[in-house]
């Protein structure tokens, strides 16, 4: 049996624990007559116990040690241990003698056990059988939480056949470091978790029409390639057997069977999720899956929704977001954003949804930022923005400067009059001058500029065109604006502008801020 995991020192963490077994009723004999006069002696067992419940490391080896530790203080504290069966509850199989869960299980008496099981935690195959076997499946009606991670499907097999009445969480997970989308695993699941809250599978699958679906509260589902009897259907049926999700998550998905081109439109068929948090989807296989799913779900919370996805050339937000209307009506957190964080980079690019009291509501993490002419095109058509305020524009100096970018960025300014605040990160002359033309943005109150690549002149051109305005009335097809509102001009890590500042002071903007290089 290995002996070569650590805990500190040179002593083989078996030995190491036995040790420290073996010396605890020793050591709490030994401090038998602790001054009780003490503080700490007065404390009423409860809240002593509570306290002991603290010492929950994440390092498993390092938790034991600590457990024992505590029963080993004195007799008194040894008795308190003793009897918190709560303490004793969390199993996991370490290179260490079988000795270590018998006591565990003695001491947790029937209290309900947090258990987690590693395929590459054991040794050889019968170490793996001996510790399921043995000690984890006859406590199954014992189970509050499980964890299975990298243990062959076949093995738990038996899993099936044992009721888990107390299981509230259950994760079963088969991917690797890389997250690598595995042809899907089908352990057996139980048939009788009448208390399951939260489910997480990760390259594993259950079944659509399995039970296990019902009345859970967080469900995630990631790296599965389904099979072809499994359709996007069948989980959304999933979902409807669970109204009071609160987390939902399904990423790396990859459907087998083929999603009819008339099935993307929405249908009657809704399914409700009045208090879902947090939503995540994506990238999934093929892309409408994404936009078949949000076409098909009622989210009248706003919930945080965090949505990822790969383009193909000549694709736009219409390939994997719902219809302009749906998201109105039935996706409130896509269409509410106060501000709008566009952040684009050589490989891809993110847009964040804000409130006007800066809470994220949503996320797009999207992919071939050749195709971001389209994505602005589609700001305000396919997903709705009829609240925004406030644009930033970040780039890593090279994503925001050709001309098909530049007149999009206009053409979304030109659909959002009302926006009142536009910040410019890292970006080129060619994007910021597009503020020349007054007729944009009219409202406009405030601009940053962070990191910019813009000369003197340029800005000051802008400052005055923006000023010049102020009190006068213009017209365009629009509607009639009054320019009365630009009075703030932020500047940050531009060194080239700071001569000029007396000068765009005098151009009758209220405030110029300028800070130094960040």
């Amino acid at each position: 049996m290995a002996q070569t995991s650590m805990i500190s020192g040179s002593m083989p963490v078996q030995w190491d624990l036995v040790d420290e077994a073996n010396k605890e009723p020793e050591l709490a004999d030994s401090r038998l007559h602790e001054s009780p006069i003490r503080p700490i002696h007065r404390l009423p067992d409860e809240i002593l116990s509570s306290i002991f419940l603290f010492s929950n490391c994440s390092d498993y080896a390092q938790h034991v040690r600590d457990v024992l530790k505590l029963s080993s203080v004195c007799r008194h504290w040894r008795e308190v241990a003793l009897e918190c069966p709560r303490l004793w509850t969390r199993l996991q199989p370490l290179p260490w003698t079988e000795r270590f869960f018998d006591l565990f299980l003695e001491r947790s008496k029937q209290a309900p056990l947090d258990v987690e099981l590693t395929g590459y935690a054991t040794s050889t195959e019968s170490n793996f059988h001996m510790y399921f076997q043995h000690f984890v499946l006859p406590q199954a009606h014992r189970w509050r939480t499980c964890l299975f991670r990298s243990v062959d499907a076949t093995k738990l097999a038996p899993f099936a056949l044992n009721p888990t009445p107390l299981l509230e969480a259950l994760t079963v997970e088969y991917t690797n470091a890389r997250g690598t989308v595995y042809s899907p695993r089908s352990p057996l699941a139980p048939t009788y978790t009448p208390r399951l809250s939260i489910l997480v599978i990760a390259g594993a699958f259950f079944p659509f029409t399995h039970p296990i679906y019902t009345n859970l509260t967080e469900l995630a589902l990631s790296f599965i390639r389904l099979p072809k009897t499994e359709s996007p259907e069948g989980l959304l049926r999933a979902l409807e057997a669970s109204p009071l999700l609160e987390r939902l998550r399904l990423g790396h998905c990859v459907f087998s069977c083929p999603i009819p081109p008339d099935s993307i439109d929405p249908s009657a068929f809704l399914v409700q999720l009045p208090r879902l948090r947090f939503f995540e989807i994506g990238p999934a296989a093929p892309v409408q899956v994404s936009r078949f799913i949000l076409s098909r779900l009622a989210i009248t919370h706003p919930a945080h929704i965090l949505l990822k996805a790969a383009f193909h050339p000549g694709d736009d937000m219409s390939a994997f977001l719902p219809s302009r209307d749906h998201a109105q009506i039935n996706l409130p957190t896509l269409s509410s954003a106060f501000a709008l964080h566009i952040k684009v980079s050589t490989n891809a690019y993110h847009v964040r949804g804000y409130t006007h009291d800066h809470e994220e509501l949503f996320m797009l993490r999207l992919g071939a930022p050749r195709e971001l002419p389209n994505i602005f095109a589609n700001f305000g058509t396919i997903l709705p923005t009829l609240s925004l305020r406030s644009l930033v524009l970040c780039t890593d100096g090279r994503g925001l400067n050709s001309p098909a970018i530049v007149a999009a960025v206009a053409d979304l300014l030109v659909r959002h009059p009302d926006i009142t605040q536009l910040t410019f990160k890292t970006c080129d002359a060619p994007m910021m001058q597009i503020l020349l033309d007054p007729s944009l943005c009219p409202r406009l109150e405030c601009i940053q500029i962070e990191r910019c690549h813009l000369s003197p002149d340029e800005l000051v051109e802008i400052v005055e065109r923006r000023a010049r305005t102020k009190h006068l009335e213009s017209e365009s097809e629009l509607g009639v604006y009054v320019f009365d509102s630009f009075s703030r001009l932020t500047i940050t890590g531009c060194p080239q502008l700071e001569p000029i500042l007396p000068v765009l002071r005098r151009c009758g903007v209220n405030i110029v801020e300028y800070e130094g290089p960040k």
